[in-house]
Formats: structure tokens, C-alpha cells, sequence
């Protein structure tokens, strides 16, 4: 995995950039830094880059299925987004969603699909050409995790504290906006990624 210097102020700059996208201010989204790259693997078990969507904007989150709160509700509200994009029409080609697992001993790939696709938003269902589950080892992993300035800690009971956060990276591989996870502004979240899309 690539680090670039410099993400942990540039998310800084990021969580404005978010704040500010949040109160839904006119005007594009500002370029706040570019997101690390990194390589993982598809939970088919298919080497990934984040270049390899380069053109695609892309929602990331980072979760794991053990996760008893902020998890599940990231995944519902990204499916919310989803479900509006493809509502408009817009291809898988020039949206993505990545799941991210940080707990990658527990998270094998079923249970990464079985964790996905559990979820509904008001009749939709996880539509797999727009989302990538993706793993690694547990270094791999949590060090993305930490490459885009986020907090991951194990916890003595099983769990993770972790950072609650969705990360918005446009088709060019530069971070635009960072948001709450588990209370994921679905509409301004919808908003900026058609602002985004080329």
C-alpha cells in the first residue's frame, strides 16, 4: 500500500469540506487532497487498486460485520444513495461503493456477502455492480484504514473502536468530502456525487 504525506491534515481539511457540503451551500465541492492509494483484494479474491476505478466517484466506508451500531446503519444510508443514483439512471461504471473490512480474520468473504446484501432501504437491495467489498490482511487493511486518517483500535471485549466516517473520493482520485456514517445526510450525499460525476 501507498501512503501519500500529509492525510491526517488534509482529512482535517476534509471534515470542514464535509461540514460544510452538510449545510448544503452553493457552489462545486472543493479539492482537499488526493486519497491514498492502496491494494487489497475483491472478496471474489481479485487483487484491487483504488486506481482501478479511476473515472468512478466513489463512497467509502470502512466497517466489520461484528460491528453493532455504526456499521449496519453506514450500509443502510449508503444503500439510500444507491437507490437514488440508479433511480436517476446513473451506471455502476460512474458510481462505486466500497465496504472495507477491518477485521478481516472474522470478515471472510461470505461473511462479508452475508453482511451486505442483509440490507433494505425501502425496497432496494444491494446491487453488486455498484459495490466493492474489499479485504486484505489485517495489516493491509486497518493500515488503509489509518492511510486516510482514520481511527481503528481493537477493544478488549471483541470490538472496534473505530472511526465513524464515509469518505468521498471523486473520479480523479482527490478526497471531496467526509461525512458521519451512521447518520449519513443521504440527500447532500446524493447531491455531491452527481456534482462529481463526468
Amino acid at each position: 500500500m501507498r501512503m501519500r504525506p500529509g492525510v491526517r491534515s488534509v482529512l482535517l481539511a476534509v471534515g470542514l469540506a464535509g461540514l460544510l457540503a452538510a449545510c448544503g451551500g452553493p457552489g462545486s465541492l472543493p479539492v482537499v487532497g488526493e486519497a491514498p492509494d492502496f491494494t487489497l483484494r475483491t472478496i471474489d479474491g481479485a487483487p484491487f487498486h483504488l486506481h482501478d476505478d479511476a473515472g468512478a466517484v466513489r463512497l467509502i466506508s470502512f466497517v466489520y460485520t461484528n460491528c453493532p451500531t455504526e456499521c449496519p446503519a453506514m450500509t443502510h444510508w449508503m444503500l439510500a444513495v444507491q437507490k437514488k443514483l440508479k433511480a436517476d439512471g446513473v451506471p455502476p461504471e460512474k458510481v462505486r461503493f466500497y465496504s472495507i473490512t477491518f477485521d478481516p480474520e472474522r470478515d471472510t468473504p461470505e461473511a462479508m456477502r452475508a453482511f451486505l446484501e442483509r440490507f433494505r432501504y425501502d425496497g432496494e437491495t444491494l446491487d453488486w455492480p455498484y459495490w466493492r467489498a474489499l479485504t486484505g490482511s489485517p495489516e493491509e487493511t486497518r493500515g488503509v484504514v489509518r492511510a486516510f486518517g482514520l481511527l481503528v483500535q481493537p477493544s478488549n471485549d471483541g470490538l472496534f473502536i473505530h472511526s465513524d466516517r464515509v469518505v468521498l473520493v471523486d473520479g480523479e482520485g482527490k478526497i471531496r468530502a467526509l461525512y458521519p456514517g451512521s447518520t449519513l445526510p443521504v440527500d447532500d450525499v446524493y447531491r455531491d456525487m452527481k456534482r462529481l460525476i463526468r
